[in-house]
């Protein structure tokens, strides 16, 4: 009895449709963190302060449980809280010098805290 073999043919798929770029806005998709800033700021007026706040904690990627993400005050305590926390973390020391002319220096140290 002669040995049999099975022929298999590999499945014919139907190509697939180009996908349709004409429905993002690729300027806003590549666009920076700034970009996106300005953009929503010149698009919003007085009236859309929540949605505006809603929209800078998206771009912002601000650090916030899923049930906070709409909730305006919560976003804008946690972006104050991580403001707090730079400032607290760097401190700024201005130093005024005055020089043999008597003309006064201003000089800038930064003494980083170590946070523990």
């Amino acid at each position: 009895m002669p040995i049999s073999t099975f022929q298999v043919f590999p499945p014919s798929f139907r190509e697939l449709p180009p996908p349709p770029l004409e429905l993002f806005d690729l300027d806003e998709e590549f666009a920076s963190s700034k970009i996106r800033l300005a953009q929503v700021t010149n698009k919003c007026t007085d009236d859309d302060l929540a949605f505006y706040i809603q929209s800078i904690g998206t771009i912002l990627n601000v650090p916030l449980r899923a049930e906070q993400k709409s909730d305006p005050k919560a976003i804008l305590h946690m972006m104050l809280t991580e403001l707090c926390d730079f400032k607290f973390s760097v401190s700024f020391l201005y130093m005024v010098q005055e020089d043999k002319n008597g003309t006064s220096i201003k000089m800038i140290l930064f003494a980083w805290k170590m946070l523990q």
